[in-house]
């Protein structure tokens, strides 16, 4: 007789028994077990771990959960006749058995906890990742409603900044899930917090030196946008009017174009100018040919 030691246990051998019925291993104890060999000692004395295969036995398998399961032992030889071999000790091992899912959720940005300097604002946000997706047994992933990246930081924020944030999951109640079996494609993703200086800024048109006396609409514009480029600001113009075009009483409509970078706060697209005449008049004059 002798022992061959440590032959690990082979979960992946026959597992056609539990697949085809829709299940898969979501947990099962790394094991290894010592395999009792008797008969010919010359045959006996060359075998090793690898002449052999350990498995459970699938046969009690038929639905999901944990289960305990008896050890096999078979030759990987047909060759080995008059071996006698068993397995030494404790000969049962716990598997966790269920139908693994695919699960793709879309990932939330929350900045419930960001403190904002006074005289900027959070403009935005970008991700580096819109979806996640989760691999699992069904009694798990059933659970998961929504997925969260919750963005902290620490101090007051006045300019743009991108931050690694992990993620979280809830149930439809709020209740927050933590995995046992499930694998994540990833568990943090990269948030970019647009953080934009507020101004509100003076409007101006530009048109030829003129006597002219003009009105707009709105005289300021609430802007904001990166503290570098606000604070070269001191006015914004939104066009030029060509007084070739002029007429009494002509109201112009101006788009409202802002610097590359720089954004609107107010809900206007366009900006109305107009033109006091009520000192003007026209008057039509001929010009001799020459």
């Amino acid at each position: 007789t002798t022992t061959i030691y440590n032959v690990p246990v082979d979960f992946s051998y026959d597992s056609a028994a539990y697949t085809s019925r829709g299940l898969s291993i979501v947990n099962a104890e790394e094991k290894t077990v010592n395999l009792k060999l008797s008969g010919d000692g010359y045959t006996i004395g060359s075998l090793s771990a690898n002449d052999f295969v350990v498995y459970p036995d699938w046969s009690s398998v038929r639905d999901s959960g944990e289960k305990s399961l008896r050890l096999q032992v078979r030759s990987q030889s047909t060759l080995l006749t008059g071996v006698s071999v068993s397995i030494d000790g404790d000969n049962t091992v716990d598997v966790v058995f269920d139908v693994v899912e695919e699960k793709t959720l879309p990932i939330q940005v929350t900045t419930n906890y960001l403190k904002i300097a006074d005289g900027y604002i959070l403009y935005g946000t970008d991700i580096s990742k819109e979806t996640v997706t989760l691999s699992g047994p069904s009694t798990e992933l059933s659970q998961v409603e929504t997925c969260t990246a919750e963005v902290t930081y620490s101090g007051e924020l006045t300019s743009p900044v991108t931050l690694d944030t992990g993620l979280r999951f809830y149930t439809r109640s709020g209740g927050e899930v933590k995995f046992e079996y499930t694998t994540l494609e990833t568990d943090s993703v990269e948030v970019t917090l647009q953080v934009y200086k507020l101004a509100t800024l003076p409007v101006e048109v530009s048109f030829d030196p003129s006597v002219l006396v003009y009105s707009l609409s709105k005289k300021t514009l609430n802007v904001a946008g990166p503290e570098s480029q606000i604070d070269r600001l001191s006015t914004l113009s939104v066009g030029t009017i060509d007084l070739s075009t002029f007429a009494l009483d002509k109201v112009y409509e101006m788009p409202i174009e802002l610097p590359s970078g720089i954004r609107l706060l107010d809900n206007i697209s366009s900006i109305t100018v107009s033109f006091d005449s009520s000192r003007l008049e026209t008057k039509t004059m001929n010009l001799p040919a020459s």
